[in-house]
C-alpha cells in the first residue's frame, strides 16, 4: 500500500531520452521544465494550439515504465493567457503514438483546477498500470484561445518515490526572511522512521544524488496535514541525516527548502 506522502521529481524527462519537445524562446528554453528554480519557465517560440515533450524510456527497467502521475508547475501561466487547456500523459510502444494509451488526463482545466500554495500546480494521477517504452506530456487548447505560446514552469512526469511508511507528523516548518525574494522562504524538516534498505537505496540513487541540480515535490496525496494544510511543496534538498537502526530498518531526516 503506498504512503500518503510521496516525492516527486522529473522522472521521465531527466532520466529518459528526448524524443521531441516543443521549442521554447531562447530565454526561455524547453530544458527549463527538467530542472532549476520556478524563476526560470517554459514559453513556446511561437503561437500552437498544443505543445508535446516526448521521451524513450528505453534505458529504464519495465518496471520504471509505468508512470505513477503528470505534474505541471504553473500552469496558471498558460490558462491565464489562453484560456481553458486540456492536459494529457499518453503512452506508446512506438515513438509516432500511432496507438497510444491515455494514462491520465483532464479537460478544461481551469485555475479552480491548481493546487500549491499560491494554486498555480496541477497534478493529476494515472488511473491504471500502463507500461510503455514512449510518454508524451501534452498540454492543448480547451476552450479557450486556439493558438498562443504557451508558457508553465515545469513539467515533471514518471514514478514517485514511495517510502511506504509516513514520516513524522506534522512537518517542522521554519520561515526565514530573505532579502530580494518576492517572498519568505519556508523550509520543512521530515523524518521517516523504518525504511527499508531497498527504499533506502532507491531514495539515494534517485533523489540524494541528483539534489543539487533537481528539485522535487512534496506530494499529499490523501491527507494535506502533514504538509501544514497544503498538498504540494516544491522544494530542493539542503541536508539530510542516514542512521541504519538495524537490519533493514532505517532512519532519514531530510531538510527541505521551498523553491519560489
Amino acid at each position: 500500500m503506498s504512503a500518503n506522502l510521496v516525492i516527486l521529481s522529473p522522472h521521465y524527462l531527466f532520466s529518459g531520452n528526448k524524443v521531441s519537445f516543443s521549442i521554447g524562446e531562447s530565454n526561455h528554453s524547453e530544458s527549463n521544465i527538467v530542472t532549476g528554480s520556478r524563476a526560470t519557465f517554459f514559453r513556446g517560440a511561437t503561437a500552437e494550439d498544443s505543445c508535446t515533450f516526448i521521451v524513450d524510456l528505453d534505458a529504464l527497467d519495465e518496471a520504471e515504465r509505468a508512470p505513477d502521475y503528470l505534474y505541471i508547475a504553473g500552469l496558471n501561466l498558460s490558462i491565464k493567457k489562453g484560456g481553458l487547456v486540456n492536459v494529457e500523459l499518453n503512452g506508446d510502444d512506438a515513438s509516432d503514438f500511432s496507438g497510444s494509451t491515455l494514462a491520465c488526463g483532464q479537460a478544461d482545466v481551469d485555475l479552480t483546477d491548481l493546487v500549491g500554495r499560491n494554486q498555480e500546480d496541477f497534478i493529476i494521477e494515472t488511473t491504471d498500470s500502463y507500461t510503455k517504452r514512449y510518454w508524451m506530456g501534452r498540454i492543448e487548447n480547451g476552450t479557450g484561445t486556439s493558438n498562443f505560446k504557451y508558457e508553465f514552469r515545469k513539467m515533471y512526469f514518471g514514478q514517485w518515490f514511495d517510502p511506504i511508511v509516513e514520516p513524522d507528523a506534522p512537518a517542522m516548518q521554519k520561515i526565514s526572511p530573505v532579502t530580494g525574494q518576492r517572498r519568505h522562504l519556508r523550509s520543512f524538516s521530515l523524518q521517516w522512521y523504518g525504511l527499508s534498505n531497498e527504499k533506502l537505496k532507491e531514495f539515494t540513487d534517485k533523489i540524494l544524488v541528483h539534489r543539487r541540480y533537481n528539485p522535487v515535490i512534496l506530494y499529499a496525496r490523501d491527507w494535506d496535514g502533514l504538509l501544514n494544510n497544503e498538498r504540494l511543496v516544491h522544494a530542493q534538498i539542503t541536508s539530510f541525516e542516514l542512521t541504519r537502526i538495524k537490519h533493514d530498518f532505517n532512519r532519514i531526516k531530510v531538510e527541505f527548502m521551498e523553491v519560489i
